[in-house]
């Protein structure tokens, strides 16, 4: 009996203790799930500003009559030099038909007889003709993964004319003189129709790249007053309205244009004139425009901003037409591991340093660093010392001192834990 009684309380006091432990392994594991960490990653982060922004060029506005029929000879965005066609003026509308004829006649012809003459050269030749094919087409490719279309144009042409010369090489019965010595004569009909018409030119006086948007902003701040720019003057242009004018195209003298906008000061930290800077976000133009910032005026107005003007070189259509619009001007790009900022904490240590006559002193020292789970042990919290490089609202790039051979366990490595 007393036996029976004995096993029954073991029995009891074993549950108890099972009991016991099996909460403190709970509350243990609550404790723990209450800490949330987070990866330690490579990455990057970016310092730039999204602003509004005026540019400005060196520009000057074609003279063309109103009320009488104008066709523009070249394409938007070419470049010309002084003295070349840039449009006709006719008396009908017949006469811009027959103009219109006689150009993409000259284009044809022009198209054909180098044709002919390359078909003479690459007779039999298909396979060289193949590759030049090929390798512009990869040419292309690779230029639009880096968001360079500056020889698109040409590149574009070389594939369409080594296409039409394949093609001749496969249809050797096909007569090239023929068909120039028709496109001639038609020309030469057309030439004849027009031959007692009074056709005006309109001839450019400038060497530059042509454009057809005019806004009445050419020219409203002369280029050499850019250096003296204050934040209130760029608030007043940007919310200027523009001269009306009836000009219909404009020639920009040169490939160089500049920004001027307004930017917090706050951003400017360690920005210095002559900093290279990339737009990465110009209106509705996706590529990436490299840029230099050439004067910063950093005397803040009540609104803590400062004015900056950027210099680009970059010229296409897209460009040419754009004049007022938002921008997003990137300063510098950090790599190394990223974090999340809540991550990052502030202390005061002391450090001995050498002072002068190689005397040790010891000073108290600002260091940040974050907390990480220990890999061993993960009840186990470590402070590791950083060297943060940027942060923005939400993220810390630091040094990755592992890139640099240091092997030592105190330092912060990819795929560490750190507690958030």
């Amino acid at each position: 009996m007393k036996r029976n009684l004995f096993k029954k309380k073991l029995y009891l006091i074993i549950t108890f203790l099972f009991f016991i432990v099996l909460f403190l392994f709970f509350i243990k594991q609550m404790k723990q799930n209450k800490v949330k960490t987070e990866l330690v990653l490579n990455g990057t982060l970016e310092n730039y500003v999204d602003t509004n922004c005026l540019v400005l060029r060196d520009e000057t506005l074609v003279e063309t009559p109103n009320g009488e029929i104008i066709n523009f000879m070249l394409e938007e965005g070419e470049k010309l030099e002084c003295g070349k066609i840039i449009a006709h003026i006719y008396e009908s509308e017949n006469d811009k038909v027959f103009i219109n004829k006689i150009k993409k006649l000259d284009e044809n012809i022009s198209n054909l007889e180098n044709l002919q003459n390359m078909c003479e050269k690459t007779f039999g030749k298909k396979e060289y003709v193949s590759k030049i094919i090929c390798t512009t087409l990869c040419e292309i490719k690779l230029n639009s993964l880096e968001n360079d279309y500056s020889n698109f144009k040409e590149n574009h042409k070389k594939v369409l004319d080594a296409l039409s010369i394949k093609n001749e090489l496969l249809n050797k019965n096909e007569d090239l003189s023929e068909k120039i010595m028709n496109l001639k004569k038609e020309r030469e009909s057309l030439e004849k129709s027009l031959k007692n018409k009074n056709i005006k030119k309109i001839v450019s006086n400038s060497p530059g790249y042509i454009a057809f948007s005019t806004d009445g902003f050419e020219n409203i701040l002369q280029l050499e007053k850019l250096k003296n720019l204050t934040p209130k003057t760029v608030n007043d242009l940007l919310n200027s309205e523009p001269n009306k004018i009836n000009n219909k195209a404009k020639i920009v003298k040169s490939a160089n244009w500049y920004i001027i906008c307004n930017v917090p000061i706050d951003k400017l930290e360690k920005i210095e004139a002559e900093n290279d800077v990339e737009l990465s976000s110009f209106g509705s133009i996706s590529e990436k425009i490299p840029s230099k910032i050439i004067y910063i005026n950093k005397n803040p107005n009540k609104d803590n901003l400062a004015s900056l003007v950027l210099k680009c070189n970059y010229i296409n259509k897209e460009v040419l037409n754009f004049r007022k619009g938002n921008i997003r001007i990137v300063f510098k790009k950090y790599s190394g591991l990223k974090f999340r900022k809540s991550a990052l904490h502030k202390k005061i240590v002391k450090k001995t340093e050498k002072g002068l006559n190689s005397n040790e002193n010891s000073v108290n020292k600002a260091i940040f660093g974050v907390y990480v789970l220990d890999e061993k042990d993960k009840n186990k919290k470590l402070f590791k010392e950083i060297e943060p490089l940027f942060s923005d609202d939400e993220y810390v790039i630091c040094k990755n001192n592992e890139e640099q051979g240091n092997n030592a366990e105190s330092i912060l490595r990819q795929y560490d834990e750190v507690i958030v």
